[in-house]
């Protein structure tokens, strides 16, 4: 009996348009969120424009949607502070914690959907890859 394994690349295309509307409609609260920039603006309009397609992300595209992950997550970080918590509880006194600002919370709830279409299309990236490199090495 054959078992049939799910095609990755389908997988991943699949959940790359199944996020494509929420992350669309997390840029406006992403923007207001972030400190103001041209350059991420000028980004995120671009990825609206193009979240509205149907279509898999142009290279550029692509690199909006890098750029603007990648300010989002450095926003988080510097309003991310780690501390230790003392719990006499604890055998070993306590633990390390991660604090956020309320601006820093907001902008991780707010990014998570376009922060797991990032992370989808990075899926697609690499099924792609393995397609061709297999496709390589049978013939």
């Amino acid at each position: 009996m054959r078992h049939s394994h799910p095609d990755p690349l389908e997988k991943a295309l699949m959940a790359l348009f199944d996020l494509r509307a929420a992350a669309k409609r997390s840029l406006p609260d992403i923007l207001e969120l972030m400190p103001e920039s041209i350059d991420l603006r000028r980004r995120v309009f671009r990825l609206t424009g193009t979240l509205d397609t149907p279509q898999l992300l142009s290279r550029e595209a692509a690199c909006d949607l890098e750029q603007v992950t990648l300010k989002i997550e450095k926003q988080i970080a510097a309003g991310t502070s780690r501390g230790f918590v003392h719990n006499e509880g604890d055998v070993s006194g306590g633990q390390v914690q991660a604090f956020m600002s309320r601006n820093a919370e907001n902008l991780f709830e707010a990014s998570r959907s376009l922060r797991n279409f990032e992370k989808v299309w990075q899926d697609v990236q690499n099924a792609r890859a393995v397609e061709k490199a297999l496709e390589k090495a049978r013939s």
